[in-house]
């Protein structure tokens, strides 16, 4: 199922366990269905605006991440 809705590529538990071709489709899927929202983010708010927002998104995203994958038990 993760396949078909092109979400293996977030689990960290089934990361190195795909197939590289899966891994690269997904990211790809995953790019061309948040680019025309990227897109509109940074022609409406303009582009330094956008640029900085999503870098404090994409970096808080990931620091996050890092605190759920160091719980005891988490599946990530």
């Amino acid at each position: 199922m993760t396949h078909l809705l092109f979400l293996h590529t977030l689990l960290a538990s089934t990361f190195f366990a795909i197939v590289p071709a899966f891994w690269w489709l997904g990211m790809l899927a995953q790019f061309y269905l948040v680019y025309p929202w990227l897109l509109r983010f940074f022609t409406r708010i303009g582009p330094g605006k956008a640029c900085v927002l999503t870098c404090v998104i994409c970096w808080g995203g990931w620091v996050i991440l890092g605190h759920v994958a160091s719980l005891p038990g988490a599946y990530w």
